[in-house]
């Protein structure tokens, strides 16, 4: 049997130690409580998973105390997690009934879609005569270009052009002459904030700048000084250094980034392939272009965006995953960049509908997942979803808690009571009528009505009748609940501010007139109004505070003893 081989920290020191060969490397006991215990196998496994620099906190001494304090948070952790799942008998049933089941629902999908994606990945082979010719036809890809760190000098007119010019002239030849340095000089002379920076304005690359610019300080040579440049309202010196000449990367040092990219490109088209002319079931949720521009683009990023059998994706899961749908070898933006935006949110949100008819696939096929990959990812899965039940305990019992304390939360609320007022609200009417045929002449006729109910000559009953239109009334709403009577209400009757009548405006066959009749302010709600919103915010604050005391509860309640000595002995091994 091969010696035990541990990492030794002492004194700041990393080195190897070598332990006798006692039992297997993991199986020692660093924690133990009623039923349980810690080994140092899973405490490296949470030390591993979670960075703890910069969390020392209190931690003294030597690299060997640091470390113990490390382990021993690191232990606690193993310990809670043990604790409470061990309370739990089916786990699977208890994340599916729990807050947290759309996030595993979520990180499932995700989980076995990439596992059948790194599958298909897994098949593809980019051979070397294939790096070489996208090498060859898109060498442009792999230029870097020329690139210069800019400075200036600059004089701003007092009303004689030639006089800036020649001032300048006569500062260049200082610094040509070799007297005086540019820094020296744009800190002395320049009345451009880069004096400050000695005159530095950025490092360029070629096309970064504007053309005309350009063209002079491309054709500096490193440390030259340009001639007097007129400007709009003065003149400048240009002077370059660190230039960096063009480039071109070879094949051999962009081989992997080209194998990426084709390997990237072929997995779409076996996506696509794969997917063939499925077409989502009924019921399902595949939105156009402009109703998924319209969810892009509104506030709501917990609505549906993509549901096809169990494969969900609400508008912020898809807006971020659509970006990331590898493009076809050969495509290229559209030069207007609403068309571009347009063709991007397209293409990417098209990918998104594809991987949705994979994953129906696979979800009644496992099979087509490779064996190890889809072993990581249920190994993966298992993971998340104990560590989400052990936080929606933690959370429950914090929330428990800080609940409990009726007093430190009254004093809380009292600290902050203006901050838990109510929200405005808005008794409105609104007034409806068809487009009919000329919607831009309704649309005259309906502002005119406005125009005299503001005057006071006529009433909204009375300009209904006329046009043979409709008037709903509503009670008081908050200015989300306006959604309720139109999704462009909320917006018109934050414009206008007030109690009166807003500017019409068209939705689908129908003109809209807006009556605010009532603007009721915002009032300071008591706590018993306000409790809830309260404990929120009270939670947001004390946390972490609260967190430690629910562990400590969890651990003592467990009868948890961490060794320290053990630890000590299991990092530094005796000889």
């Amino acid at each position: 049997m091969l010696p035990k081989v541990r990492r030794t920290i002492a004194a700041g020191v990393v080195c190897t130690a070598i332990a006798a060969p006692a039992v297997a490397i993991g199986d020692d006991k660093l924690a133990t409580w009623t039923g349980g215990e810690a080994l140092a196998s899973e405490v490296d496994r949470a030390l591993s998973q979670v960075s703890t620099r910069g969390r020392t906190g209190g931690d003294s001494g030597n690299g060997l105390d640091k470390a113990v304090e490390r382990y021993r948070r690191a232990a606690r952790g193993v310990a809670v997690e043990k604790i409470v799942l061990a309370s739990i008998e089916d786990r699977q049933q208890a994340i599916e009934d729990s807050d947290d089941a759309d996030g595993y629902r979520f990180a499932r999908q995700q989980a076995l879609l990439d596992a059948y994606l790194a599958t298909l990945r897994d098949a593809i082979e980019i051979s070397d005569e294939q790096v070489e010719a996208y090498y060859e036809e898109n060498r442009d890809q792999f230029q870097v270009p020329k690139s210069v760190t800019l400075w200036n000098i600059y004089r701003r007119d007092d009303g004689d052009r030639d006089e800036t010019l020649e001032a300048l002239a006569e500062l260049r030849r200082r610094i040509v002459d070799g007297n005086e340095a540019f820094s020296a000089v744009a800190r002395e002379h320049s009345e451009s904030e880069t004096r400050l920076r000695d005159g530095r304005v950025g490092h360029y690359r070629e096309g970064e700048l504007p053309e005309e610019l350009g063209k002079v300080v491309f054709a500096l040579e490193d440390g030259a000084v340009s001639e007097p440049l007129p400007v709009s309202d003065g003149a400048v010196l240009l002077h370059v250094s660190d230039v960096v000449e063009a480039s071109t990367f070879s094949v051999d040092e962009v081989e992997e980034r080209i194998r990426r990219r084709l390997t990237a490109a072929r997995l779409e088209e076996t996506i696509v392939e794969k997917a063939g002319e499925e077409k989502p079931p009924a019921g399902s949720t595949v939105l156009a272009l402009d109703e998924l521009k319209a969810l892009y683009d509104g506030d709501d990023h917990d609505a549906v965006a993509l549901e096809i059998g169990n494969f969900r994706l609400t508008a912020i899961q898809a807006a971020r995953q659509s970006s990331g749908v590898p493009r076809p070898l050969d495509f290229e933006a559209d030069e207007d960049a609403d068309t571009a935006r347009d063709e991007a949110i397209e293409y990417g949100y098209a990918g998104l509908v594809r991987r949705a008819l994979l994953y129906s696939m696979i979800e009644a096929d496992k099979t087509l997942i490779d064996a190890d990959r889809l072993k990581e990812a249920e190994e993966h899965l298992v993971d998340v979803r104990d560590r989400a039940l052990v936080d929606s305990e933690v959370r429950r019992r914090v929330r428990e808690r800080a609940a409990a304390d009726e007093g430190a939360l009254e004093r809380f609320f009292d600290d902050n009571a203006h901050h838990f007022q109510s929200e405005p609200r808005f008794r409105v009417r609104e007034l409806t009528i068809a487009t009919g045929e000329d919607p831009l002449a309704s649309m005259r006729k309906l502002e005119a009505a406005r125009d005299r109910v503001v005057a006071g000559s006529s009433t909204l009953e009375d300009e209904a009748a006329e046009l043979g239109g409709e008037i709903a009334e509503f009670d008081p709403k908050t200015v989300a609940e306006l959604t309720e009577v139109g999704p462009k209400v909320p917006g018109v009757v934050l414009e206008l501010g007030a109690a009166g009548l807003a500017v019409p405006f068209q939705e689908d066959d129908l003109l809209h007139l807006i009556d605010v009749v009532e603007r009721q302010e915002p009032r300071q709600l008591s706590f018993a109004e306000a409790r809830e919103a309260a404990l929120d915010e009270y939670l947001e604050r004390h946390q972490r505070s609260l967190s430690d005391e629910v562990t400590d509860e969890l651990l003592s309640q467990a009868g948890y003893e961490f060794d320290e000595q053990a630890v000590r002995t299991y990092l530094v091994p005796p000889l």
